[in-house]
């Protein structure tokens, strides 16, 4: 099991003002439950994928058209 090892506290990302995490670059880390700016796939801490979409299918389906 993956583990966060406090790592990623130093490049945790703050909230972009009126634009949506993923349209700037933030990425989510599941285990370490942390919006992260990283240019990678996998969180440098615990080394899981990252995510860079929205759970949200109504958000989805904006983001195809």
């Amino acid at each position: 099991m993956r583990q966060c090892n406090g790592i990623c506290s130093r490049i945790k990302a703050k909230h972009p003002i009126r634009k949506n995490w993923y349209d700037t670059g933030i990425k989510w880390c599941g285990t370490c439950q942390l919006n992260i700016h990283w240019d990678g796939w996998t969180c440098p801490c615990c080394k899981s994928k990252l995510r860079t979409n929205t759970i949200d299918k109504k958000s989805n389906d904006d983001k195809r058209y």
